[in-house]
């Protein structure tokens, strides 16, 4: 228990890019023992324990989630009771997630596609061999796009941008303790250069799969963004996803999966043709649209625990 308090307490005290990977190594080694030995379902309600404890310490992170509902509630019209503790304690849960995503406890069984048209051209393009480009986000956990991948049937390397600089001992932690089949490539956010795109364009003719959220921006270049409409305010997005939507000319989707019953996964998919995507400044807009929707579905799975709204 008290493994877990203080876990649960770095994780989230730490600043937005580093808190996925702040508790260092050997604390992540530490929860993914505790995962493996007690199973997601118990581990999640033993973790109400830490995460009270750690609760009266997590200033910054409580702030962020206070001001997200407040914009959220302007916006809806609606009450969200216990907000910040539910809010806190769903990204705990997420990280249970991550771990079941990367060590294959969470296959493509527990899977569901709520738009069967996106999901059968997605699988369609898998077939054929297509590369696409996935814009994801940090609501829900995209890293079970690693369950989607696991199909023998069609086989497909995954190439995922990280802001790796921050995130190096979680990407060591994911290369050292699990599934080493995990078909997963790890890139640099920043600086996509031309030597860069040639290389991704490469992996989309070799049918791979590209993974980039266009929630966040990046922590050494702010300045590149675009701007959209998101809860009825007026926010910057980073231009790097949309971009590469643009120079790649391949099948686009916005992805997001997200918590459902039974242990569960709703896949959320949108398709854009490379057509569509040609626009990165309309792109950008569809996507904050979409994101809004979902958002207003699953407030409690937005993880951007900073001042998004600045």
């Amino acid at each position: 228990m008290t493994i877990l308090f203080w876990n649960v307490l770095w994780l989230m005290r730490a600043k937005w890019q580093n808190r996925e990977v702040a508790a260092g190594k050997l604390r992540l080694r530490l929860i993914f023992g505790l995962y493996k030995l007690l199973g997601r379902r118990l581990l999640g309600v033993i973790l109400v324990l830490p995460v009270l404890a750690a609760y009266p310490f997590l200033t910054k992170a409580k702030k962020a989630s206070r001001d997200f509902f407040q914009v959220l509630q302007n916006y809806t019209h609606k009450r969200y009771y216990f907000a910040t503790w539910r809010h806190i304690y769903s990204f705990a849960l997420s990280l249970l997630d991550k771990l079941g995503a990367w060590s294959g406890r969470i296959g493509r069984q527990q899977l569901h596609y709520t738009d069967v048209p996106a999901a059968e051209l997605f699988w369609t393009n898998l077939s054929q061999k297509k590369g696409m480009l996935l814009i994801c986000s940090h609501l829900g956990n995209i890293e079970l796009l690693r369950a989607m991948a696991d199909d023998p049937q069609y086989p497909v390397r995954v190439n995922a941008f990280m802001d790796t600089t921050p995130s190096q001992a979680f990407n060591e932690f994911i290369k050292d303790c699990v599934n080493a089949q995990a078909g997963l490539n790890l890139h640099s956010a920043e600086n996509i250069g031309i030597d860069k795109a040639l290389e991704l364009a490469a992996k989309i003719a070799a049918g791979e799969l590209l993974v980039i959220a266009g929630d966040r921006l990046s922590a050494s270049n702010p300045q590149n963004t675009v701007e959209a409409e998101f809860l009825g305010r007026t926010i910057r997005l980073p231009q790097g996803a949309f971009v590469l939507a643009r120079i790649l000319k391949c099948p686009v989707f916005f992805a997001a999966i997200t918590p459902a019953k039974r242990g569960k996964y709703n896949v959320r998919l949108k398709y854009f043709t490379a057509d569509l995507a040609r626009n990165s400044a309309l792109l950008a807009r569809e996507y904050a649209s979409w994101l809004a929707g979902l958002v207003e579905k699953h407030p409690f799975q937005w993880y951007n625990f900073y001042n998004y709204f600045e």
